[in-house]
Order: structure tokens, then sequence, then C-alpha cells
């Protein structure tokens, strides 16, 4: 019989006491209530570094498009450039400079822009709707006198003085040219082939790209020198935002939900300024079945329910500079911590303070921060991130920029406990 091997009896040794101390103590449990790090931590895929002010802002076939900008005394940014990154893989495709003078001197996101296979298209300053090509980033066309675009199918609805123009968006050649009663004061909003927008005499109205004609036409109260931004789409609803004038006594922002269909008024909301000077509603966006109002000098955010307008709840103490992203049950958003609200008063470069990433459920609010599986077995860290980019996730794509202007793209897995 052969002798057993001299490195075998460590070995042996050890899994005799590893049983032992099976057999008193029990098998480990883990804590029910800790985050399930192995099943539910985002995958990062890549990152990478980039100089100057950069801001993640929209996915368009596999493309990440990134706004370089600076930062002026009365506080705007000023994009400086444009830049697209290999969506999965952060290879630099190409970088093109932004004339600050022909783009929009507000927050870059405040630019009304348009996707299509091949082309960008972006109502800038000036009124000017100007085209760029994805692939090379070079202008494919521009054309003055814009009041706002979208996109309706393969075409681009362009608002100019008082008509509707279809345009080709390869070539930005008219296609049809649609007459108003009045002008459009706001971008419109587009779903298959109706048209809906905010006219100058107080009235919002439908129009049918196909015959040219008024479907619908509902007076709503609008103080043209306060109103935002466009009306929100959402399935079969337009959401209205209604500021007070400024000679109001009740100086609450007024919300309104409208059937497509008709125009008829469904549910109506009134939403609290939460400080500062920025609009209560200028914030306000759609997230599934939910409409987020972003109170930003606050740090709260109110979410409520899209089809009847109630208040799911509120949650505070988050920062909001960047808006949340939702992918499935949760809505990811930035909070806040003792040392990133110290930094903040202090004044240091925002490229160096950031803050835990959290998942609030869309129905209950209830908030867990993110984890990400570390490189050891079993280990996890917290991810934190100095901004969230600013378009809506592309699948399960999510781009943080971190500490130091470090780019990272993150495949998100279903989160335990989503029920």
């Amino acid at each position: 019989m052969p002798s057993t091997p001299t490195w075998w009896r460590p070995v042996a040794l050890a899994a005799g006491l590893g049983l032992v101390a099976t057999l008193l103590l029990g098998c480990p449990r883990r804590d029910p209530r800790a985050p399930s790090t192995a099943a539910s931590g985002p995958k990062e895929l890549w990152s990478t570094q980039i100089e100057g002010d950069p801001w993640p802002w929209r996915v368009a076939k596999g493309n990440l498009l990134v706004w370089r900008y600076r930062l002026a005394r009365a506080g705007f940014l000023f994009p400086i450039k444009l830049e697209s990154y290999g969506a999965a893989t952060g290879r630099a495709n190409w970088s093109v400079p932004i004339r600050p003078w022909l783009w929009s001197t507000q927050v870059p996101w405040s630019v009304n822009v348009a996707l299509f296979e091949t082309t960008i298209a972006a109502w800038v300053k000036g009124n000017v709707a100007r085209s760029l090509r994805l692939d090379t980033g070079e202008e494919a066309w521009s054309i003055p006198l814009c009041r706002g675009l979208a996109r309706a199918g393969d075409h681009l609805v362009m608002v100019s003085e008082s008509r509707l123009l279809v345009l080709e968006p390869t070539t930005g050649k008219t296609m049809r040219e649609i007459p108003l009663a009045s002008p459009l004061v706001t971008p419109p909003v587009v779903r298959g082939r109706q048209v809906v927008g905010l006219t100058a005499d107080g009235h919002l109205v439908s129009v049918s790209l196909d015959s040219g004609r008024s479907l619908w036409r509902r007076r709503v109260d609008i103080h043209l020198g306060a109103q935002p931004d466009r009306p929100v789409l959402a399935g079969s609803i337009i959401l209205l935002p209604l500021l007070p004038s400024s000679t109001a006594a009740d100086k609450k922002a007024t919300l309104e939900a409208r059937s497509l269909s008709t125009g008829a008024l469904l549910w109506r909301q009134k939403v609290p300024r939460s400080g500062g000077s920025s609009s209560p509603l200028a914030g306000m966006t759609v997230a599934g079945d939910v409409l987020l109002v972003l109170q930003r000098a606050s740090g709260c955010l109110l979410v409520h329910d899209l089809a009847s307008g109630r208040l799911r709840f509120r949650r505070c103490g988050l920062n909001l500079a960047s808006a949340p992203l939702r992918h499935g049950k949760w809505l990811y958003v930035l909070g806040t911590d003792r040392g990133s609200v110290a930094a903040l008063r202090r004044g240091d470069v925002w490229s160096t303070i950031d803050f835990p990433l959290l998942a609030l459920h869309a129905r209950t609010g209830r908030a867990r921060a993110v984890r990400r599986p570390g490189r050891r077995r079993g280990a996890s860290r917290f991810l934190r991130a100095t901004r969230l980019q600013i378009g809506p996730l592309d699948q399960r794509l999510l781009y943080l920029l971190q500490r130091d202007r470090f780019l990272s793209a993150l495949r998100l897995r279903k989160l335990q406990g989503s029920r």
C-alpha cells in the first residue's frame, strides 16, 4: 500500500479543523438585510480619465456623447466641445469644438435635441437649428429662425415663426410646410403623426402632420414670461407646467395633466417652491409610471404617480445636480454625507467631491446605498460619483463621472428586495 504524501498532512489537518468548527458553530449565516453584492453589484466595463470639465450626456447608436464645458462667472456652463466615446468600450471616437455663441449658454441638457440614426439635430442659441454627423462630428447643415424642434419618426419637425417645417434629418431639406394660426412659444412634442405645442395666444394645440389640420385646441392659463419649457409627453398624457405670474398671491406652480387625444384636463396639482430663483418645475422628468420633480435648492425629490398626480413620496438629503435615472423599479440618484457637504462649503474643486450612489424604490422611496463587488471574494465597496449621466439609461448601462474626472461605465444588475 503506497504511503501518504507528506504535503497532504497539513491540508488534511486544516480540513479536519474546519469540519469540527462547522459542527460546533454551524454554517455561517448572511445578514438578510445586507445587500447581495455578488448578485446585485454593478460590473464596471471600462473607466477612462477625461481632461477638462466633462459631463456624460446621451447615448446614441453605440456612442456616448460627452460635453466638455467651462464654468462662467454667472454660473452658466459654456459647452466648448462635444465628444464621442464607444458606449461599451470607452474608446475615443471624435472631439468637435462647439462655438459658445451658437450653442446654448445654459446648462448643456437644456439644449433642445433630436437624435437620429446618423445625425444629431439641436436647437441652439440664436434660434438656429444645427445638425452634426454622429460618425465624425462634422456639421451636416444649419437653418436659422428656429423656435424648437422634435423628432417625428424618420423626420424632424421644426418650429419656424408661424409654421411647422417637416425636414429630412440627413440633409435638412424641407419636405412639408404647415401654417399655424398662432406661433408656438415652446418647442413642440410629437407622438406618432401628432404635434402638440403652446401658442402665443395662450392655447395648447394639436396638429396632424398628415393633414396639416388642427385636431383640438384648449385654452390654458400660461404666463409667457415665466414658462420654463415645452410640455412633457408621457404615453397618452401631456404634462403642462404652469408658473404663477409675478403679481400672483399664490407663488406655487401648477402642474396639469391633459389627454393627448382630446386635450381634456385629467388632473391638476400644486407644486411649492423650494427656494432659489429657478422654476419649481424646471427639473421635471418622467421615469416610467412616475413623475419626478427636483427641488434642487432644498435637495428634495418629489415623486408623483403619473396616472393620478398623487404624491407617492418625498425624499430629501439628495444631491440633485444630476437628475435621477430609472432602471426597473429603482431610481438611481446621488445622496449626500458629511464629507461631501463639508467639501462643498469649503469650496473644494468639484472634481474632488463625490457623493454616495443611492437606489430609491420607485413605489415606496426606500433607499439603499449601491455597492460594487471588490476584487477579493466577498469584498465590496460603496459606489460614489461626482455626477451621473444626463440622458436616460441605455439598456442596463449607467455612466458615472467619478473623482479626478474618471468616466466609468457600469452594467447594472437586478437589486435584491425589489418587490
